[in-house]
């Protein structure tokens, strides 16, 4: 796994819940918590040769929207300057996947 700053300990553990979800079911880690100015990729993670830009949300239930046009686009323009600092993976087909935290839970949803 690439190194990444310190983590905040608000939404941690929730990342923590989702990283070993991954793990569970074959992603490697390449990174998490990758910020730049103006945007941030909770988990950048890769499985059978695709990249997964993973942002994690803790809900209630599943029916709640959690992720918007801005948010999305934000997701793009930071996976794109990662690409700069990590171009080893620019040739790998990429997706955005929401992973839900509900009751301690992770659920993955794709988005693109």
């Amino acid at each position: 796994m690439l190194s990444s700053p310190p983590q905040k300990a608000n939404g941690s553990n929730f990342e923590d819940i989702a990283c070993g979800f991954l793990k569970k079911n074959g992603y490697e880690i390449i990174i998490r918590n990758f910020k730049i100015n103006g945007g941030e990729i909770d988990i950048i993670s890769k499985k059978n040769d695709v990249i997964y830009l993973n942002e994690v949300k803790k809900r209630t239930s599943f029916a709640e929207n959690c992720v918007s046009l801005i948010q999305m686009e934000r997701i793009w323009f930071t996976y794109n300057l990662f690409l700069e600092k990590y171009p080893q993976y620019q040739d790998l087909e990429v997706f955005i996947q929401l992973i839900l935290v509900v009751n301690n839970k992770a659920t993955i949803l794709e988005i693109t």
